[in-house]
């Protein structure tokens, strides 16, 4: 009989990674961080607060059932999808196009069509050391411990939200490893919240990652395959996808079994073909084409930051844009793939300019730092001012407008915002407006304050999952007084504002020690709902006057079915039975000054989550009905038996019909009315 016997080695090897992690900068951000300060541009907004340019493009709406109330067919485009990766092994560092994640389709150079039906995309990282071996004839056979860190998600929108990682004090890891271990036997399985306080939950099995959402919503995983639950929400619909053309397509299938939008490509090509009403296209399924010409294209980068390598590769660009109708969005873009010129359909024509520049730490990317439209310019010039210590450094982003002529004076205005680079973030701490050039106070100044949640005053300064405690509106006037008012904000440990504080208009801020109102909210707090992850449902609100006394307070029930009892839909298209609490609003109960007995009107449900009964204050009973598809109301009941009657186009869910509670009809079929 062969030896064999088993060891502990103390000597630790790294030999294995997932993937290459990357930078962690607030410069990178796609999407919509929790940090953004938003200018609104054509079709999106630039985020002040990184440079990046967000632009959503709308195809089609479909509405859902539950809480998943609709879904939007959209092209969505970031100009952050450069990130530095390092490789795990030999440690070098590289720019790379992989910011955004391959979530829907996607069409390359920041682009992707979403509906708002995809799951999101979870990540994490690994590396592997050898924690024994197995003596096998004398021979050492390693064994090994993985070590799992940096669980991320992405939302289909771009924006990130993460568990805390190995840079983070109370960093979540969890462990693999052999038997032979020491404390070996691990097997990657627990639970943690994203460490930005956004709401998001991983809970991971064996390495299986499920995201809940802050409402609840749950991507489980791992998804079996097309036709499995992919996003569900607490009343048992769900999401699911069918296999596309090839592996990098899949095509979303709604709470209602339609398959809203078929992606297929040809050469340089992208065809989305969307469902229309009913007839618009009979030979074509009922659906419309949007075509989308790309182009292959050489990028080449040149962020310059000290020690990354740049990127010279291929890459995929979107020209245009074409519509049904023949309407059409064309771009044009830099050698970085991002968009320099947008022609809009109505013919206008939209110019950006972009600039490397760097945080405190040197953290490269490219800043968007101008846009011209009708050939008028906005600048918005980035700056550095400096740290006050380690953790805390400031920049400020000027955002000068066109000229123009008020009645008074011909100038610009000029907008300078603040921030504080900070905990993975840039927050905006203070905004002043100026007519004209920069110079004294301005015309008005805006301060926000930041906090942690938890507690109540909250603890000032910058964490991960920083909140606005204090907001401060300020006008100077020419005589040296301002008129200065203030709001305060409390928030519990899902970020959820627990109290607000209002102080009205005061001369230089001499403001009472008691607010001039205050708003006090309490969430549902029990057990089944916060295991459930459904962490924003208001409990009751109460209202306060400057003496703190209650001028106003409502309260909320929810799943109080032993008063309003859940109603049988019988609908199984995309329809589960939940396992945990549903989340829906049975009751609201509204104090009555003088009176003992409150307000209370009531709603019952269907287990789809739509409404069934509404109850008001007198007893009096509204009752909805539903077509075949649970989610399009076909006859609604008021309280005297006065019946209405709909009807809508199972495609689009267009109201196409409808008829009164006097019987007279307003029915066009020519003609669709938009669902309500």
């Amino acid at each position: 009989m062969r030896a064999t016997k088993w060891c502990i080695l103390s000597a630790v090897m790294v030999v294995a990674t997932l993937s290459g992690a990357a930078q962690q900068s607030f410069m990178d951000e796609p999407g919509i961080p929790a940090f953004t300060t938003s200018f609104p541009v054509e079709n999106g907004f630039i985020n002040l607060a990184n440079g990046n340019l967000h632009i959503e493009i709308p195809i089609a709406t479909y509405p859902q059932r539950g809480s998943i109330k609709q879904m939007q067919a959209r092209l969505v485009y970031d100009s952050r999808f450069w990130v530095v990766q390092t490789d795990q092994i030999n440690g070098n560092q590289h720019w790379m196009p992989n910011g955004v994640a391959p979530i829907g389709v996607n069409l390359g150079g920041g682009f992707r069509l979403i509906t708002g039906g995809e799951a999101g995309n979870a990540s994490f990282s690994q590396s592997s050391q050898q924690c024994g071996c197995v003596t096998f004839n004398t021979v050492c056979q390693p064994q090994y411990r993985t070590t799992y860190t940096n669980y991320s998600y992405q939302e289909p929108n771009g924006t990130n939200h993460r568990a805390p990682g190995t840079t983070d004090s109370n960093g979540f890891k969890l462990y693999q490893s052999s038997q032979y271990c020491t404390n070996g036997g691990q097997v990657p399985t627990g639970s943690t919240m994203a460490g930005d306080d956004s709401g998001y939950k991983f809970v991971i099995t064996n390495n299986n990652v499920t995201v809940y959402h802050p409402d609840g919503t749950v991507e489980p995983a791992p998804i079996s395959g097309p036709g499995a639950p992919w996003l569900q929400d607490t009343n048992g619909n769900f999401l699911t996808f069918s296999a596309g053309q090839d592996p990098t397509i899949i095509n979303v299938v709604d709470t209602l079994g339609r398959t809203p939008a078929i992606t297929t490509r040809a050469g340089n090509q992208v065809f989305i073909d969307y469902l229309c009403e009913q007839g618009c296209n009979p030979g074509g399924g009922d659906r419309s084409r949007v075509t989308l010409n790309t182009a292959p294209v050489q990028w080449v980068t040149q962020f310059n930051q000290v020690g990354v390598g740049e990127y010279s590769g291929n890459g995929s660009s979107v020209q245009s844009i074409v519509f049904p109708d023949g309407s059409t969005y064309s771009f044009i873009q830099d050698s970085y793939g991002m968009i320099t010129g947008m022609t809009l359909p109505s013919g206008g024509a939209i110019t950006y300019g972009y600039s490397n520049f760097g945080d405190q730490n040197g953290n490269m990317n490219r800043w968007l730092i101008s846009r011209v439209a009708d050939g008028q310019t906005w600048s918005f010039n980035p700056a550095q001012l400096g740290c006050a210590n380690a953790s805390s450094c400031q920049m400020q982003v000027t955002v000068t407008t066109p000229s123009y002529n008020d009645g008074t004076v011909t100038a610009s205005d000029n907008r300078v915002y603040t921030f504080s680079e900070a905990a993975r973030g840039n927050w905006n701490t203070q905004i002043q407006y100026f007519r004209g050039a920069v110079t004294g106070g301005g015309v008005l100044t805006k301060t926000i304050d930041y906090g942690a949640p938890g507690a109540c005053p909250a603890m000032a300064g910058f964490v991960q999952n920083s909140v606005p405690i204090r907001e401060t509106l300020s006008w100077p006037s020419a005589s040296g007084t301002a008129l200065t008012k203030k709001v305060e904000y409390c928030y519990d440990s899902y970020n959820n504002p627990t109290v607000t504080k209002e102080w009205d208009y005061q001369q230089n801020g001499n403001f009472a020690a008691a607010p001039d109102r205050e708003i006090d909210n309490v969430y549902k707090s029990d057990a089944a709902y916060i295991n459930a992850n459904m962490l924003q449902l208001l409990q009751s609100t109460t209202t306060k006057d400057a003496s703190g006394n209650q001028a106003a307070q409502t309260t909320y029930g929810y799943d109080e079915y032993a008063t309003t009892p859940l109603q049988q839909s019988f609908i199984s298209t995309q329809h589960n039975t939940p396992a945990g609490p549903r989340g829906n609003l049975t009751s609201v109960s509204k104090w009555l000054n003088g009176s003992a007995n409150p307000v209370l009107s009531k709603t019952a449900w269907y287990d789809t989550g739509e409404i069934s009964q509404s109850i008001d204050p007198l007893s009096h009973t509204s009752t909805v009905y539903y077509d075949a598809t649970g989610a399009y109301p076909n006859k609604y009941c008021n309280a005297r038996n006065q019946c209405s009657f709909s009807a809508y186009d199972f495609n689009t869910g267009l109201l196409t019909a409808f008829t009164d509670a006097n019987g007279t009809a307003l029915n066009d079929p020519t003609h669709c009315y938009l669902y309500l």
